[in-house]
């Protein structure tokens, strides 16, 4: 499976890249929204993951712009939200995020919704 990965922390990259590609995924990187928008629609990947907050962008701007392209309207969205965060949750839900899940968590609830929202 395709991941698109928007994470501005190289820390964080590497993270994901080992939990994701252990599973067996193919995993891209952006590290501000409106590159992760551009490489969304050139990679149509199976599935984005999106941190919240991210640079330069909104994340509610780029869940909108996401579903209005014809490429990536159904695409499942991961948002990775901090504890104060929480609250903006259905924010993000009513914007077309598949699901959120709050900062920190462990490797196999993100497979685990991983799984769920891409099968």
């Amino acid at each position: 499976m395709k991941i698109l990965v928007v994470e501005n922390d190289p820390y964080t990259q590497k993270i994901f890249q080992t939990i994701l590609a252990k599973e067996g995924h193919t995993v891209f990187f952006s590290s501000a929204g409106e590159t992760g928008l551009l490489f969304s629609n050139q990679i149509v990947p199976d599935l984005i993951v999106l941190d919240i907050p991210f640079s330069n962008t909104d994340g509610v701007q780029f869940l909108r712009k996401l579903r209005l392209a014809p490429e990536t309207e159904i695409v499942p969205v991961i948002i990775l939200l901090s504890k104060p965060q929480e609250i903006a949750r259905d924010k993000y839900i009513n914007a077309g995020a598949s699901v959120c899940l709050i900062k920190p968590f462990r490797p196999w609830e993100l497979l685990a919704q991983i799984e769920d929202h891409c099968h």
